[in-house]
């Protein structure tokens, strides 16, 4: 089950989720100043809306596919790399050796947090389908005419 956790696309996609932050942080803050400095109608407003949304999952998938790259070819050079990182940590016993260990040491959790991130996307996808599906269903076949002493 460990090669699983550790593969390409997991880490690439914990990545993408924790660079999301920070990126939709400052797509939201770009469409807040744009909004307070311009008037706009409703209408406007949530064209600008539904467009900083779709930036944000633009950059989430660019970003998601520069890890994957990035990945890929740091595999095939796997060996090399793992001892360009400990001769690091072996040079330096200050403060960035201990920062390098921290981030290697959250990177190790970063696949954890992918296949939790999916897991929640699939839950939250069948929930939606359900509710999706529970509706037509009111739609086509719940709806009556209220009584008469009701109204």
């Amino acid at each position: 089950m460990q090669p699983v956790f550790h593969s390409v696309f997991l880490q690439a996609l914990g990545f993408a989720i924790a660079n999301s932050l920070w990126q939709t942080a400052l797509v939201w803050l770009m469409f807040v100043c744009v909004n307070n400095l311009v008037s706009f109608s409703a209408a406007v407003k949530y064209r600008l809306a539904v467009a900083a949304q779709f930036t944000g999952f633009a950059w989430f998938l660019v970003t998601l596919q520069f890890y994957y790259s990035q990945y890929s070819v740091a595999l095939q050079h796997s060996p090399a790399v793992s001892t360009a990182v400990q001769s690091v940590l072996s040079a330096n016993t200050d403060f960035s050796s201990r920062l390098i260990n921290v981030m290697l040491k959250a990177e190790q959790f970063l696949p954890y947090v992918s296949m939790a991130y999916l897991l929640l996307m699939v839950f939250l996808s069948i929930r939606w389908f359900l509710g999706y599906r529970q509706t037509q269903l009111i739609r086509r076949n719940g709806l009556q005419k209220i009584p008469a002493n009701w109204r």
